[in-house]
Order: C-alpha cells, then sequence, then structure tokens
C-alpha cells in the first residue's frame, strides 16, 4: 500500500476546518500467482471512502476521504473537495511502481512466503503492476484526468527490459520511449538490437513482456517499430555500401520485408503522402543489367514477370524490347518464392507502393519509346534491332489495335521522333529526310524498272522478316501514315541561275 499525506497548510486552503488527510493505494498480491501463469487480469476492486463505495473500473484500492451521499452508493459529482482530492492522485501510480521494484526482495525477507513469492524476480514484479495499469474505456470518465496525469508521470519513470543479441539471460532495462515492440521472430532476425540501437537509439522489449496487453504499452509511451526508423536504418546501412552496389538479393529481400512489416503495423493508408515520397526515395531496388541499387525517384522502374502485362500473348521478338524497360531483377523475386513464398505477394504489393509498375502498352510507348526516340544521343546508343522492334511494337499494339487513338499515342507527334532503318543500315526520320519502301516491297516490282537510282534512300528490307504475307497491305498503309510510300515522291528543287 502506498500513502500520500498532506501538510496542513495546503489542507486549509481547500477545505478550512480539515487538519490531515491522506489517499492511499493497494494492490492485492495473492494473485500474482494465478495472474501471471494464466495472463488473466486482477480483479476490478471497489474504491474507499473508509467503506466501500463502487466499483469504479481500478483494479488496485484506491482509499481516500471522499464526500459522499448519504446512500454511500457513490462519491459527490463536482464536489471541490472531492476534486482536489482526485487530483492530488496522480503521484499515487508511479510511487506503487518504486514499491513494485522493492517487492521481489521484500518477499525473499518473509520467511512464510510461498515458494512461488520468494523466487520472484524485477520482471514478474512489473508483469503484476503493469496488469493494474488502468485503460481509459475501462474506468469511470469522473477519473479519466486522473488517469492521464498518472500515465503522464509513469512515462518518466517506469522502465522496461530490452533484448541483447543472441542473449536471452542479458537484459538492459529502459525507458518505455526507447522501446520498441516487434513480435515477428522472422523481422527480429533480420534485423539486431545492436543495429537498431546505433541508428535510431531504439531497443528492443523483452519477449519476457509479449503476453502483457499491446495497449497498456502503447499508453506508457512504447512505439510499434516505426517505417521512418526503417527507412533511417536502410539508408545508413547502404551508405557504409558506398556506391550501394554490395547489396545482396538476400538482404534487400530481407529489408523489404522489414518494410512491409512496419507498414502493417503502423496500418498507414496507401495515399499517405509523406511515406509514399519516402519509400520512393529509398535505394533498395535491384534492376536488370546493372549493379548500383536505385530508387523509383530516379526513373519508372517495371515488374519483371511478362504474365503481368495485359497482353494475350507476349511476342519473342519483343523480349529485347521489353529487357530494355527499368526492370526490377527477377532474381529478388525467386528468392523469395524459394524461401518466404508466404510473403511473396506482400512485397509485390509492397514494391507498387514504391512506384514499379507493370508492363502496359501505353507506359511502354510513353516511358521507353517516346523518350528514345525524341532524345538522338539515347536512340544512338541503341542497337540496331532494338529501334526496329520499337517501330513494330508500335505497329502491332498501337496501330493495329486500334490505340492510334488513345490520349497517349498521337501519331502526327510519332511520325516527327521514329527513326526508320533504311538500307544503308543508317536511321532517318520520314520527316526529315524522304524515305522510300524498298524497290522489293512494292506490289508488283514496277518501280525497279523505272527507277533504280542511288540518289534515294529506302527502308531496309528487314523489317519484312517480321511481317506476315497477308498483313503487308496493313503495314504499308501503316508506313504511309509515316510519311513512307511505295510512290516515290517528287522533290521540288529550286536552282539559282
Amino acid at each position: 500500500m502506498v500513502h500520500l499525506i498532506f501538510s496542513e497548510q495546503k489542507l486549509r486552503e481547500i477545505k478550512s476546518d480539515t487538519v490531515s488527510t491522506s489517499v492511499a493505494i493497494g494492490f492485492p498480491l495473492q494473485s500474482i500467482e494465478q495472474c501471471l501463469r494464466t495472463n488473466t487480469p486482477p480483479p476490478f476492486q471497489n474504491l474507499f471512502a473508509f467503506l466501500p463505495v463502487r466499483s469504479y473500473g481500478f483494479r488496485f484500492i484506491l482509499q481516500a476521504d471522499f464526500e459522499i451521499p448519504a446512500s454511500r452508493q457513490d462519491i459527490l459529482n463536482g464536489n471541490e473537495w472531492n476534486e482536489w482530492l482526485r487530483d492530488e492522485m496522480s503521484q499515487l501510480l508511479p510511487d506503487a511502481y518504486d514499491s513494485f521494484n522493492k517487492l521481489p526482495t521484500i518477499l525473499k525477507d518473509i520467511p512464510s512466503a510461498s515458494s512461488y513469492f520468494q523466487s520472484m524476480d524485477s520482471i514478474q514484479a512489473l508483469k503484476y503492476f503493469l496488469k493494474f495499469i488502468p485503460i481509459t474505456n475501462e474506468v469511470d470518465k469522473y477519473f479519466h484526468g486522473f488517469i492521464q496525469r498518472c500515465l503522464t508521470e509513469l512515462r518518466e519513470k517506469i522502465k522496461f527490459p530490452t533484448r541483447k543479441d543472441n542473449s536471452e539471460e542479458e537484459i538492459e532495462w529502459q525507458l518505455a520511449s526507447k522501446c520498441v515492440i516487434v513480435r515477428d521472430p522472422f523481422i527480429l532476425k533480420i534485423l539486431s538490437s545492436n543495429i537498431l540501437s546505433k541508428y535510431c537509439g531504439k531497443y528492443f522489449l523483452h519477449e519476457y513482456l509479449y503476453d502483457i496487453d499491446e495497449k497498456i504499452l502503447l499508453l506508457l509511451g512504447m512505439e510499434k517499430l516505426n517505417i521512418h526508423e526503417i527507412i533511417k536504418i536502410i539508408k545508413k546501412q547502404f551508405l557504409i555500401q558506398k556506391e550501394a552496389n554490395d547489396g545482396s538479393i538476400e538482404q534487400i529481400s530481407q529489408w523489404l520485408m522489414c518494410v512491409n512489416y512496419c507498414l502493417e503495423q503502423m496500418k498507414y493508408l496507401d495515399n499517405n503522402e509523406d511515406d509514399t515520397i519516402e519509400l520512393k526515395e529509398l535505394k533498395i531496388i535491384p534492376i536488370e543489367n546493372q549493379t548500383k541499387l536505385v530508387s523509383t525517384n530516379e526513373m519508372k522502374i517495371f515488374f519483371p514477370d511478362t504474365k503481368q502485362i495485359n497482353f494475350t500473348e507476349v511476342d519473342e521478338k519483343f523480349i529485347r524490347l521489353l529487357n530494355d524497360l527499368p526492370t526490377v531483377k527477377l532474381e529478388l523475386f525467386d528468392y523469395i518464392e524459394r524461401n518466404h513464398v508466404d510473403r511473396l505477394e506482400e512485397i509485390k504489393e509492397l514494391l507498387k507502393k514504391f512506384g514499379i509498375i507493370e508492363k502496359r502498352h501505353g507506359e511502354i510507348y510513353g516511358l521507353l519509346i517516346k523518350p528514345i526516340f525524341e532524345n538522338e544521343s539515347k536512340w544512338k546508343t541503341k542497337e540496331s534491332e532494338t529501334l526496329m522492334m520499337y517501330l513494330l511494337y508500335v505497329y502491332e499494339n498501337i496501330y493495329q489495335k486500334g490505340y492510334q487513338h488513345n490520349k497517349d499515342f498521337d501519331m502526327d507527334d510519332f511520325k516527327t521522333i521514329v527513326q526508320i532503318k533504311c538500307q544503308n543500315n543508317e536511321f532517318y526520320n520520314p520527316m526529315k529526310k524522304t524515305i522510300h519502301l524498298s524497290l522489293t516491297d512494292t506490289s508488283d516490282g514496277t518501280i525497279s524498272k523505272i527507277f533504280n537510282t542511288n540518289n534515294s534512300t529506302y527502308m531496309s528490307d528487314d523489317y519484312l522478316n517480321y511481317i506476315k504475307p497477308q498483313e503487308k497491305n496493313q503495314w504499308f498503309m501503316f508506313l504511309e501514315k509515316l510519311g513512307i510510300s511505295e510512290f516515290f515522291k517528287i522533290e521540288t528543287i529550286l536552282y539559282s541561275k
């Protein structure tokens, strides 16, 4: 039991005829063993004004000189004296915590105490004390302010056992504000206590307290693992690796699972803009044909699985084109599927939050083909076959399927940027240089009989290797829209005398 005794001078300021009074808090000890073994809370207790009044939702006994009506079934609300007593009680629980810290020593000094009491340690004493912490929705609203003040005082005092790496026996005691709740053994295996304390100044709550009501721990100032802390750790870890090019697939997948765990624990909404920005800035994405890790803030990145594309069938000839997109390494998904298959879909959803996108027609043209054709320094670095596939892709997947009127594609714009392979193995834009169909392309070959000049530029025959015979007319119609015709164009050239 813990008492608070008030000075006569202080009392007279509230109640002039009062010389002394005290408030006390008591904790029944007979139920310690049952409560700890069965992980159940102690029963509710009555509030006392020398005699029992009624239960106000406390599991400890609260005694004070409250003023009560004749029925003795309640304490008087709106009573200045009662409110003063209530407001002065906030030190009771913090003082009781100090007493519980001494409880194991006190019990060991009692010869008649049971063997269970004799063997009680400081963690068991703390766990029993925590079962008395009141939760607001259990307690009469008259005492809500009292609870909040008690919790505020306790947050500055109460300490919890935290775990150390590879040691169940070695314990450090830390304030609740320094403790993080993680119950997932897989995450604890990935994220060491040393890393958490080094970069965040936080510690993992010891597993001995996993059976404590999480609401109580959070009320006392503890936190779940925070996404911002994980991001901070990841940035620090990869900063150590200089160019961030040494991150193994195993390590990357583990960090992704940590991030996903945090998001689930924090229950962030999908549209939380601040968190989305942080994720997109995180250089943790491995992409094909590159050793350096990247972020989606730097570039658009695609999923590797072609089954996710909205195509009825992925043509073999376009695999080169699809591989030209910045794509998450397939190895990452293979690793997760082999080792953590139950988390694979979660990680795919997480990567969507990072900004990883699926390969769709509109995105492939808008994010790959168009930007490359618009930039001479970019398209000139591409292989001849790849540039040919760009044109064939637009023909088969945009023009033939009627997407040329889609808001993401404009034929008039496309013909000003497209590069056409010609028989001299050079690429030209049909709006800047007159390009004719190859003499072998024409329907009857009569042009070859009439014109056979080295002064004209002809489209390469290589494209026809990918065009079915029955589609030639449609192919020619497509080329005509780009300014390439089977008929010779007559150019007017002015000569000055």
